[in-house]
């Protein structure tokens, strides 16, 4: 080719068939990739209430909480604005008798509350619902790391760690332990619920006891339930062993308790509970048909009881309208019960809680 000559090129097009069916589709991604990416997103389930529900020995007082603990508690209170409204209104009312203060929580929030058992605390969160506080606390307490370092020491024995379940939460401890206030101190309460909302009023009646009970001190409620769940196989014969000691033994009627005496065949759950009622009916008549001990509670919508027994024929308490006259009755000073004479009025609140302690006793 001589110096002068021209390069010349030409465009080719090269067309690709691919409407033939009979091939294989191109698959653009690896095997590995595909699988992962095909993978479906799994979500744990929501964390329950009754999961996170801590149980902290009765001799353990707010005060006793290590200050990293109180600060937690506090500052999840206070933060954030749209959660701590609500919830620190409950933990307020829970603890407080229901009064309505300040609903924020304040740079000295526990001081009111330092002599008050810590369980009563976390019974407030459970009854707000903070499963986030609750979360958290029950992983300290599952550590031991919750109390001031002297308490920690005090209470290397007894403060073991320990979880409750979902029905703990409206059962605060008594101001003492057990073993210290005898069934000379203690007021005996048989109660039986099948609805929801029996069990409720129920539950909203022990509220009132126990907290009265707390804020005076020398009596403890027993619940029945509790006494026949600690039986040590035997609860006839505790029962026996105990039962005149009992100052006062305190009845809750309602629908379901009628139901339950009047039925033809008694329920399994009701044995215990008959055996105290009947006991109570041959100790009315032994008395010359005086009733000394039996307090027969009305509990809301409870109006008659459908039965010709002690109960009917002797003085009844509605609940919550009577519940002054009936904390005045189980305090008075007789030979089955002392008690201090240092007393001041008292009232029920709308949502069922004692201000203070029961009203001063007529001479």
């Amino acid at each position: 080719m001589s110096r002068g000559s021209i390069s010349m090129t030409s465009d080719v097009t090269i067309e690709l068939d691919i409407d033939d069916d009979s091939g294989d589709e191109t698959d653009i991604y690896p095997d590995a990739f595909a699988e992962e990416y095909d993978d479906e997103v799994i979500i744990d389930p929501p964390i329950m209430l009754s999961q996170v529900i801590c149980k902290v020995p009765s001799s353990v007082q707010i005060k006793d909480l290590s200050k990293e603990v109180r600060d937690f508690i506090q500052q999840n209170l206070d933060f954030p604005p749209v959660v701590s409204i609500g919830s620190w209104a409950t933990v307020h009312s829970f603890l407080d008798g229901g009064e309505q203060k300040d609903k924020r929580v304040g740079k000295d929030f526990f001081k009111p509350y330092y002599n008050m058992h810590a369980q009563i605390l976390l019974n407030a969160l459970a009854h707000a619902e903070r499963i986030d506080i609750l979360a958290k606390l029950r992983t300290i307490i599952e550590s031991g790391n919750y109390l001031l370092k002297a308490r920690e020491s005090e209470n290397s024995q007894t403060a073991t760690r320990a979880l409750a379940n979902d029905n703990n939460f409206n059962s605060p401890p008594v101001r003492a332990p057990e073993e210290k206030l005898g069934w000379d101190k203690t007021i005996l309460v048989v109660h039986y619920e099948k609805t929801d909302k029996e069990k409720k009023d129920f539950a909203w009646f022990m509220q009132n006891m126990r907290r009265n009970f707390r804020e005076q001190g020398g009596l403890r409620a027993m619940d029945v339930e509790r006494m026949e769940k600690n039986d040590e196989g035997n609860n006839l014969k505790k029962l026996e062993k105990v039962y005149y000691k009992i100052p006062h033994i305190i009845v809750c009627f309602n629908e379901a308790y009628c139901r339950a005496l009047c039925a033809e065949e008694m329920e399994k759950d009701f044995e215990f509970k008959k055996h105290i009622h009947d006991k109570a009916m041959i100790e009315f008549l032994n008395n010359g048909s005086n009733n000394y001990r039996f307090r027969p509670v009305l509990m809301p919508g409870t109006k008659t009881i459908h039965r010709s027994d002690w109960a009917s024929v002797t003085l009844k308490y509605e609940f919550p309208k009577d519940f002054e006259a009936l904390l005045k009755r189980v305090y008075e000073p007789s030979k089955r019960a002392r008690v201090d004479d240092n007393q001041s009025n008292s009232s029920i609140t709308e949502n069922g809680q004692i201000n203070a302690t029961p009203p001063p006793l007529n001479n």
